[in-house]
């Protein structure tokens, strides 16, 4: 219903595209009828009831043609067209080809995921949008929790001053503690670890703040992860820093390997063993860059990248 009253202008060609391929695989109500007239009227050809033979040769049903005949990959093909609502067909060229593998897997509800597929297309009624595009009447396009920037998609999932601090956060919350058997809650997208947790194999420190002999501007990581030596292995050091950009992913990735070069020089330094940066980054929108499974690979332990992408997406939504 927010997306389909306004006639062409906002009407989401992703609705009619495949799944596979980040749409709805919903049925056009006028492709249904133009194809269920044509069998009609090649069934009236064909058939040898008196009464109908009648009918077929009055022409009352006749196959015509259309200008607008569609099929999925034509509305695939409209939808990467539109300056605005083809940025995210655009995205799925570049990006990890699973970004739409949530649509199939994470069985959400059907407004959630209409809700997600809005925003990907850029068809939510923010205020820049009915300023600019819509002109519905918005005295302004600012954003109405900020009241200081653009109210954008981009703007609400990943660039609000006033969510950075809390909601925002929520979307790093991931399942770890169970991975390293490590008490959580049962509910772990509801789980607060504390910041210092450790067990015989493992020490992982939560958003903690570093004190090091030496000045390292960043050293306040998401998770620090401490596997300890044992017998010949060597102590092994991993920070990992989670984000969930909009669009700029492998961007993203660059921004944290480099941040925390520093930190990673100094612990190799103080603390001994070796020490490596992994960059976890999942879209708001859920969109994954191609490097995500070698980076989970590297964490030696089996995370399955839906799961995390539907966390994402579930505080997205929730956002929203």
């Amino acid at each position: 219903a927010n997306n389909n009253n306004n006639n062409n202008n906002n009407k989401m060609w992703t609705d009619y595209v495949p799944k596979r391929k980040g749409g709805r695989r919903l049925k056009s109500i006028e492709d249904l009828v133009f194809k269920e007239w044509c069998a009609l009227s090649e069934y009236l050809k064909h058939s040898t009831t008196p009464a109908l033979k009648l009918v077929s040769k009055e022409k009352i049903v006749e196959t015509g043609t259309r200008e607008n005949q569609t099929d999925h990959e034509d509305h695939l093909m409209k939808w990467e067209a539109k300056a605005l609502h083809g940025k995210w067909a655009k995205l799925l060229k570049i990006v990890d080809e699973d970004s739409s593998k949530w649509q199939r897997t994470a069985h959400l509800k059907p407004p959630t995921e209409a809700l997600i597929i809005a925003a990907q297309d850029k068809a939510l009624h923010t205020n820049w949008l009915g300023h600019y595009i819509l002109k519905t009447g918005e005295t302004t396009d600012k954003c109405r929790r900020c009241k200081k920037f653009a109210e954008t998609v981009k703007h609400i999932v990943s660039g609000c001053p006033m969510l950075a601090q809390g909601v925002y956060c929520e979307r790093y919350n991931q399942d770890f503690c169970d991975q390293y058997q490590l008490p959580r809650g049962q509910r772990w997208w509801e789980h607060k670890p504390e910041s210092v947790t450790e067990n015989e194999s493992v020490k992982i420190l939560w958003d903690f703040t570093l004190q090091l002999d030496r000045l390292v501007e960043a050293r306040k990581p998401d998770i620090l992860l401490i596997q300890k030596a044992s017998g010949s292995n060597p102590q092994k050091i991993t920070i990992i820093d989670i984000a969930c950009p909009g669009i700029t992913l492998a961007e993203k990735e660059e921004e944290k390997i480099s941040k925390y070069q520093p930190l990673r020089m100094e612990l190799e330094r103080t603390w001994g063993g070796k020490a490596k940066v992994v960059p976890i980054v999942i879209g708001t929108l859920g969109a994954l860059p191609k490097t995500l499974k070698g980076y989970l690979q590297e964490l030696d332990i089996i995370i399955n990248i839906q799961t995390l992408q539907k966390a994402v997406i579930l505080r997205t939504s929730s956002i929203l």
